[in-house]
């Protein structure tokens, strides 16, 4: 693991990831419930409101919480940009997106608007001060690396995807939508802009380090996610002009950028130094397929205008693509704090390391086995839930399955970042005692 660019007194406190990476599993169960006790329907109806549930609780609730938690600890050590006040911040952006995604989800439910709103408010207000402070970090670094253009798009589609649901909300009375015109914008920004920029970004930094493979080419640094960025903006252009030639060109632009992305990971996983065996390296394998055989879909649902194939490719993309590489990043970067924190309260007390667990020991490898072979079985399940052949009188049971193995893969997320805190915690126990000593 080389570490060497590395800021790594500039960490903040533990806490400031760990509180979103603890949060996270919880949403992630209430998704798997909802899984549970739904509906057939709300794996084949993007319409129906358990189906916006379910995906509002996983990109709200599981995948921004880690993402808002990793940037405020990655962004001080990648970029070197200190955070003032940091924990105090990420108290209040905790506060402010758990609340506010509770308050969203149950308006939603209940069709209820003044609770839809209140959501949406404490939501936008945590996004302001997220994106602001942000940008305000990447303007006063000096690093020129290809992951800070990649996070300063991630963030600024974040501020338009939010941007967007208010639209819509506005317009809907703000009631959940059956439908409306802006909604696949709206999920293209958060999808492909929020969640997939920050994923290359992240990518160009730990698949390298962590992964010991070779780093990505600087012309890819250069070019992946502005290209990314671009195609969604024309896209966008071509939405509201109803130009459909300049639709083409952006979803020209998004297949070969994202293909590439996929294609060039796993080629990169291909040419790693080290070969010893890491279930981790497997999750990124299935986000990077993911990302490939969503495009796939997706292409083939636009030629032929049916959406159920683009339904499909987005049920995928996220399930699959985004979330099987938040997964196993958290279990790389969780051990990583863990040792690098303690690491440096040892060397600042003058004391002896040995009693610092190295990475391998902070999250036990049969926890990230598992929950990878569980939350496998629920991609799966997910995935075979809407093809019409299994309709009929199946579907129900695959639905509550799916339902039960998204609870497990969580529960067992969840348990690994609780062993990790656990190992942190007596690691200090361990200090404080051979000081008092």
């Amino acid at each position: 693991m080389n570490v060497a660019f590395l800021s790594l007194a500039q960490s903040p406190p533990l806490s400031v990831p760990l509180r979103f990476f603890l949060t996270a599993p919880l949403f992630g169960m209430a998704a798997g419930m909802l899984l549970l006790f739904a509906d057939a329907e709300i794996l084949s109806n993007r319409w129906s409101i358990d189906t916006l549930l379910m995906v509002h609780m996983i990109t709200l609730g599981v995948v921004s919480m880690v993402m808002i938690g990793a940037l405020q600890q990655l962004l001080p050590v990648l970029m070197g940009v200190v955070i003032p006040r940091a924990d105090l911040v990420s108290r209040l952006l905790h506060f402010l997106w758990t609340v506010g995604t509770l308050l969203l989800l149950m308006g939603m439910a209940q069709q209820q608007p003044a609770l839809t709103g209140s959501g949406v408010a404490l939501l936008a207000t945590a996004t302001l001060l997220f994106v602001t402070m942000i940008l305000y970090a990447l303007l006063r670094s000096d690093s020129k690396h290809g992951t800070l253009t990649a996070i300063a798009g991630s963030v600024i589609s974040l501020l338009l995807t939010l941007l967007l649901m208010l639209w819509i909300l506005n317009s809907s009375g703000w009631n959940a939508p059956v439908a409306h015109p802006l909604t696949n914008l709206h999920m293209s920004w958060g999808l492909l802009g929020w969640f997939l920029l920050l994923l290359i970004g992240i990518a160009y930094q730990v698949v390298p380090m962590f992964q010991i493979t070779p780093e990505f080419s600087p012309a890819v640094r250069r070019t992946l996610a502005p290209t990314i960025f671009v195609a969604l903006v024309i896209w966008s252009g071509a939405e509201f002009l109803q130009q459909a030639w300049l639709g083409w060109l952006a979803i020209a632009g998004l297949v070969v950028a994202v293909g590439l992305f996929a294609v060039i990971l796993l080629w990169l996983q291909q040419q790693r130094k080290r070969r010893l065996p890491d279930v981790t390296l497997n999750y990124w394998r299935i986000s990077m397929i993911a990302f490939l055989v969503s495009i796939i879909l997706w292409l083939t649902g636009y030629l032929q205008e049916d959406s159920r194939w683009m339904e499909s490719a987005v049920s995928i993309f996220l399930m699959g693509g985004i979330l099987s590489a938040v997964s196993g990043m958290l279990f790389k970067i969780v051990p990583f704090l863990v040792w690098l924190h303690l690491n440096n309260l040892y060397q600042s007390e003058g004391e002896w390391q040995g009693n610092v667990p190295n990475v391998r020991q902070v999250i036990p490898a049969v926890y990230s086995l598992w929950q990878f072979r569980v939350q496998m079985v629920a991609l799966g399940l997910v995935t075979i839930a809407p093809l019409e052949l299994l309709l009929d009188q199946q579907s129900q049971y695959i639905a509550q399955a799916a339902g039960i193995a998204w609870i497990g893969s969580f529960v067992l997320m969840l348990m690994a970042l609780l062993s990790a805190r656990s190992k942190y915690q007596s690691a200090l126990s361990s200090l404080s005692e051979s000081k008092s000593a």
